[in-house]
């Protein structure tokens, strides 16, 4: 049941994010703004990686927030190479490639994970 959640969250949240995220304009600020969230998820996955036992999050929960919280940052990263994409290119068509490259891109997680399942069975 949980891998089947994963699939559905991967595949059908990961791209719409980067949907919502990189259709919005190229402005410095927004840029700005998305690089400082994007770090932000890294520190936080980081931190909860190196402290949430610690916090009493336990062994599932604290694996399920990195997770997440480096994902996250993923499809932050990629909406910033989309954005700068589309800054700096004028073609349609190179545009176009570009976000169905990103909103791929975006499920990779999910050949790691399930990579990683099928060693541990």
């Amino acid at each position: 049941m949980i891998l089947e959640l994963t699939f559905a969250v991967i595949f059908v949240a990961g791209p719409a994010a980067f949907w919502v995220l990189s259709k919005q304009d190229a402005t410095r600020r927004y840029f700005i703004v998305l690089w400082v969230a994007t770090v932000g998820l890294l520190a936080g996955a980081y931190g909860v990686g190196t402290y949430g036992i610690n916090l009493s999050l336990g062994a599932f929960h604290t694996g399920l927030i990195v997770l997440v919280a480096f994902w996250l940052s993923w499809i932050g990263m990629l909406s910033l190479i989309m954005l700068a994409v589309k800054r700096q290119v004028a073609s349609t068509a190179v545009r176009r490639v570009a976000f169905a490259i990103g909103a791929i891109a975006t499920t990779l997680p999910w050949f790691g994970l399930y990579a990683a399942r099928m060693l541990a069975e």
